[in-house]
């Protein structure tokens, strides 16, 4: 699948399996439309669920797999977790001292203006 950035108009490819993980995410959330970051710009491109059914036609939703969880395990867990834990030891650091305070930067030296010479006269004035 091609898409073209909006922002930077860079030509993007999406390929066959971006798309269907794509539609499979659009599915379990129930959304209108998937956004994609451009490469170049990284700015993000959305793209209909409908263009993404036009480019993978033979798509098929196939759930994500959780590990189910038996209640008596879960319960045994914290239990064991609630007595192995002990409480976090204090922690004993030396205070950092205060930073030293420098003086502000000095203003550059005035200039003073150069003392002016009386000008040469010309000889060829007369």
């Amino acid at each position: 699948m091609q898409i073209r950035c909006y922002s930077c108009k860079m030509p993007i490819s999406i390929g066959r399996a971006s798309v269907n993980q794509a539609l499979n995410i659009i599915h379990e959330d129930d959304l209108v439309y998937f956004d994609f970051s451009c490469p170049k710009c990284r700015k993000s491109n959305r793209v209909s669920k409908n263009q993404l059914l036009h480019a993978s036609p033979t798509w098929e939703y196939q759930p994500t797999e959780k590990p189910l969880e038996n209640k008596t395990d879960s319960k045994k867990e914290t239990e064991n977790k609630s007595i192995d834990t002990k409480a976090p030891a204090k922690k004993t650091s030396a205070k950092k001292a205060p930073a030293k305070k420098t003086p502000a930067a000095k203003a550059p030296a005035k200039k003073t203006p150069a003392k002016k010479t009386p000008a040469k006269e010309d000889p060829k004035k007369d």
